[in-house]
């Protein structure tokens, strides 16, 4: 009995863990659509926009952490022509969003 208790609690956190994921999913698929308008403006911006709100969907963080981390990942500055292009861009943009939650996260923790 005690044996299928436990089988019985391993397959419900299992269960649990895979229901999230697929939301976390659902969620972060909606960033890049969400985000269109800003691609009009600029590339940076729909980086930040996507990147912010897909932090938002895995990390859930509190209201004043995200808001924190949104007035910083503003704040950034790309500051050569070639920092501007493609994947270098989206990387740069993707750990700045990182190191700006980071550093939120440890002021409000």
């Amino acid at each position: 009995m005690r044996r299928v208790i436990v089988m019985m609690t391993v397959l419900i956190m299992l269960v649990l863990v895979v229901a999230q994921a697929n939301a976390d999913s659902r969620c972060t698929a909606n960033c890049g659509p969400g985000c269109l308008s800003e691609k009009k403006s600029s590339n940076l911006l729909y980086l930040l926009c996507s990147d912010l709100c897909t932090l938002k969907c895995i990390k859930s963080p509190t209201d004043s952490v995200y808001s924190c981390t949104s007035d910083c990942a503003h704040s950034i500055r790309i500051f050569s022509e070639e920092d501007k292009g493609g994947d270098k861009l989206a990387a740069y943009v993707k750990d700045y969003v990182e190191d700006c939650y980071n550093n939120c996260n440890k002021k409000n923790n």
